[in-house]
């Protein structure tokens, strides 16, 4: 078993340092104590330059309210590679019937459609800790902004998603340490629909 989870970590890291930064990822996730926590990620974008790839994130909890996040991939299609850095700020903690609120700042530098192009990304989001079947979960909603910026050119072009998804903890003994982590980014304006699911694991 301890063989297996440290395959599994081992896993875990290099994902996280090859070389995608769609989605929300774990930033809404209540990790407690654990200030480091790394993920691994499948995604599939599933119309407007669709294929499939890998990512890897690595969050840093800076404080009890913000936590920084940076992360890279590679994917099939036409959106080929990508690294991102980025903060969540949490404005509303989840507390009692009250959801938590918070805003993540992204810039990504990512090669699209054959050109190499920054993005620059606000996401609000809002989330909720509830009780399934003796299980914590996490489900999410969140608006991400952006603003596309192709330097050749000189151009530049907003887009618009909603992202809905959810997180926990694995309820398998053994493994519920890890946390899973599932959500879809449906195209509002200029964007894309995907898929995303991953893995994590609080390293401290």
């Amino acid at each position: 078993m301890r063989a297996v989870k440290n395959l599994l970590g081992l896993f875990l890291l290099t994902q996280a340092l090859q070389a995608f930064g769609y989605g929300t990822g774990m930033s809404t996730y209540p990790t407690g104590l654990s200030n480091h926590t790394i993920s691994a990620e499948m995604l599939g974008v599933v119309n407007n330059g669709k294929g499939l790839g890998i990512q890897g994130r690595y969050m840093f909890k800076a404080s009890s309210a913000m936590s920084v996040e940076v992360g890279a991939g590679l994917s099939g299609g036409e959106r080929s590679n990508r690294f991102f850095a980025g903060a969540d700020y949490m404005f509303l903690p989840d507390y009692e019937k009250q959801p938590r609120f918070s805003v993540k700042g992204l810039i990504e530098n990512a090669e699209e459609n054959g050109k190499r192009i920054n993005i620059l990304s606000m996401v609000p989001t809002v989330s909720k800790g509830f009780n399934f079947w003796g299980t914590e979960a996490y489900p999410f909603v969140a608006v991400p902004i952006s603003l596309g910026l192709e330097g050749d050119s000189k151009t530049y072009e907003s887009m618009i998603q909603l992202s809905l998804g959810g997180s926990g903890k694995i309820p398998v003994e053994g493994y519920d340490k890890f946390i899973a982590h599932i959500e879809g980014n449906i195209n509002i304006k200029d964007a894309y629909h995907s898929v995303a699911m991953g893995i994590s694991y609080p390293i401290d």
